[in-house]
């Protein structure tokens, strides 16, 4: 007698990996995108502290009169380490009184989002006047 593995044992162990995988590959993608979403979150909020700022010093807010989708251009002007992960695109306009700044996440990608920030206080929790506010694909 030698102890070794059927067939049918090795194929109802496959099976049940194969089970296991096709439930937990699925939600690690979710996660991870959740997490794109809450760092996208993360960024917009450190951009509206760092806008406050520069419109303090400034009497305007960044970038007067224009708008710059450049995270460098971003990291620079406000003084900020956004780091580029080549998944979110960031946006901003910036006027005398007020300033608007996006985060889209591509529509390539499986889970696409897009988030808006303005110079209105930062709101968390009422519905209505959520700053910053996912207004598409929202988890």
């Amino acid at each position: 007698h030698t102890k070794a593995f059927t067939v049918l044992e090795l194929i109802i162990v496959v099976g049940v990996l194969a089970l296991i995988a096709a439930f937990a590959i699925p939600n690690y993608t979710k996660s991870v995108e959740r997490t794109r979403l809450k760092i996208a979150t993360s960024n917009l909020v450190s951009i509206y502290s760092a806008e406050k700022i520069y419109q303090a010093q400034n009497n305007y807010y960044w970038p007067n009169g224009s708008t710059d989708s450049s995270i460098p251009s971003i990291n620079s002007n406000l003084k900020l380490n956004i780091i580029d992960d080549g998944t979110v695109v960031y946006s901003c306009t910036g006027a005398a009184a007020t300033f608007n700044c996006t985060a889209v996440r591509q529509a390539s990608s499986s889970y696409p989002f897009t988030l808006t920030l303005t110079e209105a206080s930062l709101d968390f929790k009422n519905a209505a006047t959520l700053n910053p506010k996912c207004i598409s694909n929202c988890p």
